[in-house]
């Protein structure tokens, strides 16, 4: 058998010299070569790997693999450059495979564990990761996946117990920590949170994850100047999006008369949100270029705060300087005052299509009190079942005999009877400007913590959020109301997952407030 490092060599020398092309065609040269042994395919996918060609490590282990169908390293390389490109789906395929020609090994399926998290199948990822804890106990990593799996399932006390067995074996490990900080911010003890995190932080003072969940625990507290500089960590985050600008980051200089990018980094409600804070941009003299996702393009097509506005992706003009939409409260918002802004500050102007037109002219001829619903968020949020209202919930509340309620919620996602036979717009709907037109016609919107409800109260109509018991931490703690929009109100949880209080209360005042015909 031929001995992997003299194959080796001619393809570092191409990689050494960014002949990249070179070395594809060396490695298909080679795949007619019987006694090419496993360990050089799995090699040479590393050499490819560290030099940052994902693609063509995974080619090369493919075709070792086509050679050596029952080398489980190969699998396992596999897996992780998968899971790194998050392509989560293929990494659980080749994974499976290797634990059916390798079982009972718990580096294997700690990675099944770790991948079924990503994936968001929390149930398997608690399933796989036990298993991986059965066979390698001492391994700090697994109690972390596991604890977080409980988390994300609600299972805050399973969390604890998992979370405090694994501190056990390694108390100053920094991402269990950071995990068990969110425990106690998920039962509003940020303080206690916050002193974990500063252990961690002591431990490994650069860790992005703990600073920005300091961050987020600060904000929720009103430590506004202290938390926006926290959730600046956020941007060496892999899952933030933070392009290469071919220009400086704007620090808080002078504007006067330069040409900045405003750039969208997160969900499409933060962008809504956080657009107000363009105006005091524009104040002090910028001209503003604005950069965001199609489907928000037509929200603020011809907005006069805007010199111009760009798909992501398009050609720029000239710029000056660039600023993400999510730091501009770092500069503007020092106080709660600082949140407040006239409303509406957005104003849609879109032609409708006919389907859409003539569900607003049959909205309009319904006289009864009309209520906008949404109740679910983005699945793929992390966050998404802390705010999201299971369909079951709301059987009470359609039931109202004095309210018509319209079907405002975007995406696949289950339905009930109920709901399905909602007057529902949201087939003839492509963006948000349109969206916005039918929020124009109905009475109220009713909305969970997603999109619908900072579209609303960016348009100036009333709406009704409704948060969980640990909300984002836009929303601060034990009020009514927020500083962001002023026709909103905030209905919240007074316990963990208790939503059936909440819709008793949205029930009570619903049927005072159609009623009245106001």
């Amino acid at each position: 058998m031929t001995d992997p490092e003299s194959l080796l060599t001619p393809l570092r020398q191409f990689i050494d010299s960014n002949a990249f092309d070179d070395a594809e065609k060396y490695m298909e040269t080679l795949i007619s070569l019987k006694s090419t042994p496993a360990e050089f395919w799995l090699l040479a996918g590393q050499i490819f790997k560290n030099a940052s060609r994902s693609d063509l490590a995974l080619k090369t282990l493919n075709q070792g693999l086509k050679l050596h169908p029952y080398f489980v390293p190969t699998y396992l390389d596999m897996a992780d450059i998968l899971i790194e490109k998050k392509e989560y789906e293929k990494a659980e395929k080749s994974l499976v495979i290797a634990n059916k020609l390798i079982p009972n090994q718990g580096l294997i399926e700690g990675k099944l564990g770790q991948t079924y998290l990503k994936i968001g199948n929390y149930k398997a990822s608690i399933t796989w990761t036990t298993l991986a804890i059965q066979h390698e106990p001492q391994v700090p990593d697994l109690y972390n996946i596991l604890g977080d799996a409980h988390l994300r399932l609600g299972q805050l006390d399973e969390a604890g117990l998992v979370l405090e067995k694994g501190l056990a074996i390694e108390p100053d490990f920094p991402r269990l920590l950071n995990t068990y900080a969110s425990i106690f911010a998920l039962r509003e003890e940020y303080q206690r949170s916050n002193a974990i995190l500063d252990r961690a932080l002591e431990i490994e003072p650069d860790f992005a994850q703990a600073h920005l969940k300091r961050g987020v625990n600060l904000l929720t507290l009103g430590d506004l100047s202290s938390g926006w500089a926290e959730y600046e960590y956020r941007r060496q985050l892999p899952s933030i999006r933070n392009p290469r600008q071919n220009c400086p980051e704007w620090k808080g200089e002078s504007l006067e008369g330069k040409a900045i990018l405003i750039w969208t980094e997160q969900g499409l409600g933060d962008t809504i949100q956080y657009f107000r804070y363009l105006y005091r941009v524009k104040a002090l003299g910028a001209k503003i270029i604005f950069e965001c996702r199609p489907v928000l393009f037509p929200l603020f097509e011809n907005h006069p705060v805007l010199e111009g506005i760009l798909l992501r992706g398009a050609d720029r003009p000239h710029i000056d300087l660039h600023c993400s939409i999510m730091s501009l409260p770092k500069y503007f918002e020092r106080s709660l005052e600082d949140r407040h802004c006239v409303s509406p500050y957005i104003f849609p102007a879109v032609k409708l299509n006919d389907d859409l037109m003539d569900f607003i002219q049959k909205l309009d001829s319904i006289k009864t009190y009309k209520v906008g619903l949404t109740w679910a968020g983005n699945p793929d949020n992390k966050n998404d079942r802390n705010r999201s209202i299971p369909d079951e919930k709301l059987i009470d509340l359609l039931a109202l005999d004095s309210v018509q309620f319209i079907n405002l919620q975007f995406g696949n996602i289950v339905m009930n009877d109920e709901l399905r036979q909602l007057p529902d717009p949201t087939g003839y709907i492509s963006n948000f400007a349109e969206t916005a037109h039918v929020l124009e016609k109905i009475d109220l919107v009713i909305s969970v913590d997603t999109s619908m409800c900072h579209l609303a109260g960016a348009l100036g109509r009333p709406v009704w959020t409704l948060l969980p018991f640990n909300p984002d931490f836009r929303w601060g703690l034990n009020t009514g109301k927020t500083d962001y929009y002023p026709s909103m109100r905030l209905f919240r949880q007074s316990t963990l997952n208790d939503w059936e209080s909440v819709i008793r209360r949205v029930i009570s005042e619903l049927t005072a407030l159609a009623g009245k015909g106001t």
